[in-house]
């Protein structure tokens, strides 16, 4: 080990917080390496002794790594690492927050496509109630005899919440028969979307009945021209 490499030792074996003693033996490296390289070129010294010099010339070791313990002291090295891991912390929840809020608007924002089943109408239908909107998109026939009514809920209020422990609607066609509860393919803070199975009407109509007394009804016939 040279002279230099001693000196950094000696240095950086005063300064308490471990984690700042790689960048102090860096600039110290650095400079004595220049400050010898000088000395070598200007006083015509061996490299040995040009370490040497510059060493001399720096100060004792264990007075200058007292003075950088005090600039790098413990407590505010500590400080600083919580700062900084908090504020690494608090990026990469923000980042995710940002990340699941878009995914929610996206989500949301697109009706819901049954598997193996065929759109017979749009609807286009919305209910706007003191918290939500509720917008019917569309029928699909499923089955000969079993339709699938799609929709989507927009929360209008931040602390409004639609999905498996709120039922916004009951859904009856004209012969009193209840359609099978909604099921949330999407559900987030702004909102959620879903379909719900009923029974093919031999009226072609459905009636509707929110949870604050509104009604409405809804052809799910078939739409003239199709088949």
């Amino acid at each position: 080990m040279n002279s230099i490499e001693e000196y950094i030792q000696t240095v950086t074996s005063q300064v308490h917080f471990i984690w700042d003693r790689t960048a102090i033996a860096e600039e110290l490296r650095d400079h004595l390496t220049d400050s010898a390289e000088a000395l070598m070129e200007e006083e015509n010294l061996s490299a040995e002794e040009a370490q040497a010099e510059a060493v001399k010339r720096m100060g004792d070791g264990k007075t200058i790594g007292q003075q950088f313990n005090q600039i790098h002291h413990p407590v505010i090295g500590w400080i600083w690492l919580i700062t900084l891991s908090l504020a690494f912390i608090a990026g990469i929840a923000l980042v995710g927050l940002t990340v699941n809020y878009a995914w929610d608007i996206f989500s949301c924002s697109f009706p819901v496509h049954p598997k193996a089943a065929v759109k017979i109408r749009d609807l286009n239908e919305s209910v706007d109630m003191a918290g939500h909107v509720v917008r019917f998109d569309a029928v699909w026939e499923e089955q000969e005899d079993q339709l699938i009514l799609t929709y989507r809920i927009q929360n209008k209020l931040n602390y409004s919440r639609s999905g498996w422990s709120v039922t916004l609607f009951q859904i009856v066609d004209q012969d009193g028969n209840e359609g099978v509860s909604p099921y949330f393919e999407g559900n987030s803070l702004l909102g959620s979307r879903g379909m719900i199975r009923i029974e093919r009407p031999d009226s072609g109509k459905v009636k509707l009945t929110f949870i604050d007394g509104q009604q409405r009804i809804l052809n799910v016939s078939e739409q003239e021209g199709q088949p």
